[in-house]
């Protein structure tokens, strides 16, 4: 009787350690993940996650967020794309995402038993390649995603970003910031830092700094069913280690439906304009935590990841890069042009400030993350006009085009306002820290001009416009990271009068006592370079490098 007992035992402990089930299961359209922890829906023709939930639960994670524009697209996976064209003055705000017009997707089992399971996609389209795999594991509560991107054809993207969007029913959700501290966004679906949406973090600059517990995260509870789902990334490619950031925070009135996480390649949010060039290679590797549990159960999950045997540093790869840059489309909020110039070092266009220039590594989710903003103005009858313009139902710019030298890339537009083509030039170097800035005015027909000059608006966040000469200025801002951070404008050409306060600086190029008329073809040209550094102030002209 007692051999009986003992080979029962064993036969049960056998039957219960071997499964005949697989981890993925598929067929013609689907395939479906099933692990002690979760179920997954894959569709074959996108390879995004269209259904998920926690098992034993009826709790959807995956976000009901529907809409004209992208449809049923909105997933926890969601690695979308737009390219812009230059010759696009209207078009619908359109993403192309894997399985849409114009893009196909493959998908391969390559490993699939009781225990784990990976799942490949590629998506191709003529702009852009992408490939991912899904790595997962019967006995874990999260899976792991690895995504390679690859530019196949240069040009202006107004959109490249990774892209979460989960149930907007979460009632708290949670994101690692700029100095690798947690915050609570939203506390039973109430915003609670700060009280907006929106929150733009550099990822790895508290890990760079070597101040991080954690790596970058992102967190959504559940109360009613005790449901805490997480996205960490854990791996950016060197090119973008520098510029990458993500926003996060929950549902609100503008967007019913769903709660939303972004990873934003090269510093740039939903309204970027971002050229890449061809050949272009980067990629990132993320990890989905779906469990019952707390913010804390969380926290453990990415501090045990978070260890010098799992990742080292690696020295970003110079990536630098200027164009038209621009969105065109039907909605106000998207419909903007102006030039775009951005390197390691420095920025310009971050989260919906079109004028803004900033340093990439310091992006640290305040209402106002950059140091300043750039406008060039006219004033006549003593009313000041705005030769700048972002926003207007017409193609706003007269000509707009991306200059590729041997070592430099050059963006350029132009505008007419009130009689005046205003030309502006954003350039940047190989391997340089700086950003020379150039324009020109030249007058379509006669018109009066009493001034012209460049206005930087400075961000709250800078602390000190110090002089260095008459021709030479320090914009600072105190850092939680690095604790100076700032940029210098220098080098200034055909400027005739500068006027610092606490919120501006004017370079006036043109300066009269009152409006003076200016037969046409008569022209106004200036220009200035901008120096960014990190960790100490310029206090004279030899710091800048």
């Amino acid at each position: 009787m007692y051999k009986v007992i003992v080979l029962l035992f064993l036969l049960i402990s056998f039957m219960q350690s071997f499964s005949f089930c697989e981890v993925v299961s598929q067929d013609l359209l689907n395939y479906y993940i099933h692990t002690n922890y979760y179920s997954l829906i894959i569709p074959k023709h996108n390879g995004m996650i269209s259904n998920a939930q926690i098992n034993n639960t009826d709790f959807e994670l995956v976000s009901d967020y529907s809409s004209g524009v992208v449809g049923s697209f909105y997933t926890l996976f969601f690695p979308e794309f737009s390219p812009e064209n230059i010759n696009t003055t209207v078009s619908n705000y359109e993403f192309y995402i894997p399985g849409s017009d114009g893009t196909s997707v493959t998908s391969e089992l390559k490993c699939n038993n009781d225990s784990i399971a990976v799942l490949k996609f590629k998506c191709e389209s003529s702009y852009l390649n992408t490939i991912w795999e899904y790595n997962f594991i019967y006995n874990e509560c999260y899976f792991k995603i690895d995504i390679d991107k690859v530019v196949e054809k240069s040009n202006v993207y107004a959109n490249s970003q990774q892209c979460v969007m989960f149930n907007s029913d979460f009632d708290d959700t949670y994101i690692v910031d700029y100095s690798g501290n947690l915050h609570c966004t939203m506390s039973n679906n109430i915003y609670t830092y700060p009280s907006s949406a929106t929150f733009q973090h550099t990822m790895f600059s508290a890990i760079d700094e070597g101040i991080s517990e954690l790596f970058p995260m992102m967190g959504w509870h559940d109360d009613e069913y005790d449901i805490i789902a997480g996205i960490l990334s854990t791996y950016v490619s060197p090119n973008q280690r520098k510029t990458i950031s993500y926003h996060g925070g929950g549902s609100n009135n503008q967007h019913p439906g769903f709660s939303e996480g972004q990873w934003n390649w090269f510093g740039k949010s939903d309204s970027e304009s971002l050229f890449l060039k061809e050949g272009l290679h980067y990629s990132m590797q993320m990890y989905y935590y779906l469990n019952r549990g707390s913010i804390s159960d969380l926290m453990d999950f990415n501090q045990n990841l978070f260890n010098e045997n799992y990742y080292d540093l690696k020295r970003s790869e110079s990536y630098y890069v200027a164009s038209f840059g621009g969105r065109t489309c039907r909605l106000e909020k998207y419909f903007w042009r102006f030039p775009q110039a951005s390197s390691d070092y420095i920025c310009s266009q971050e989260l919906f400030r079109h004028r803004c220039f900033s340093l990439p590594s310091s992006q640290n989710g305040t209402g106002d993350p950059h140091i300043f903003n750039l406008y060039v103005k006219h004033n006549s009858y003593d009313n000041y006009y705005d030769l700048t313009p972002i926003y207007g139902i017409e193609s706003l710019f007269e000509e707009a085009e991306t200059i590729q030298g041997t070592d430099h890339m050059i963006g350029s537009m132009s505008w007419i306002v009130n009689s005046l083509i205003n030309r502006l030039n954003y350039k940047v170097f190989e391997g340089s820290d700086k950003i020379q800035i150039s324009g020109e005015i030249l007058t379509s027909e006669e018109t009066l001009i009493k001034e012209l000059f460049v206005e930087l608006e400075l961000s709250p966040r800078v602390s000190e416009v110090f002089s260095i000469g008459d021709s030479i200025f320090d914009i600072r801002c105190d850092d939680e990271v690095y604790e100076k951070i700032g940029i210098t404008v220098y080098d200034l050409q055909n400027i005739e009068e500068i006027i610092v306060n606490d919120d501006h600086i004017k370079l006036y190029f043109m300066k009269n006592p009152s409006d003076s008329l200016y037969s046409e073809g008569d022209s106004f040209e200036y220009s200035f370079s901008l120096f960014p550094h990190i960790r100490y102030n310029v206090e004279n002209y030899d710091d800048i490098t």
